[in-house]
């Protein structure tokens, strides 16, 4: 393949990469649109407002859960070769996980006791123990995306 064909075929590339980044950008916003008034309907006021609160909290321990590994995971594993970043990739995700496995362990058997505390209202424990299992999908999500 000539030269100018590879520069070709990486602007492509480059091209199909930045257009399907941008539409799941769109459609991650879009979700969040469209979302927003089937919950807080479906919900009713005082749940919906436990639910953004929850959701508020998860999105604050999700960094502190992963430990934020996955900021480190670009600047380290670009001077590695294929093999041994895959392995720092793999190293890093699965003690990323674990942590927000614990995390979302201890916040959901202690739900009972935090929910009065954090949100205000004892009617909210069911929400918040789901909006906790949200803390290792968020942790995963991020990886995803480091």
């Amino acid at each position: 393949m000539a030269p100018a064909d590879t520069r070709h075929a990486v602007r492509r590339r480059f091209a199909a990469d930045v257009l399907f980044a941008g539409v799941v950008t769109v459609v991650g916003k879009l979700r969040g649109i469209i979302l927003l008034p089937v919950i807080s309907k479906m919900m009713g006021e005082a749940k919906y407002g436990v639910w953004v609160q929850a959701i508020g909290l998860i999105t604050l321990l999700a960094p502190i859960a992963g430990l934020n590994l996955y900021q480190s995971l670009i600047r380290f594993s670009s001077a590695e070769s294929a093999a041994q970043a895959r392995r720092t990739y793999l190293r890093v995700g699965r003690v990323s996980l674990l942590a927000g496995l614990a995390l979302a362990a201890v916040l959901y058997a202690a739900a009972a006791p935090l929910t009065p505390i954090i949100l205000g209202e004892d009617a909210g424990v069911t929400v918040f123990r789901l909006c906790v299992l949200l803390v290792p999908v968020s942790v995963a999500a991020k990886l995803n995306f480091a």
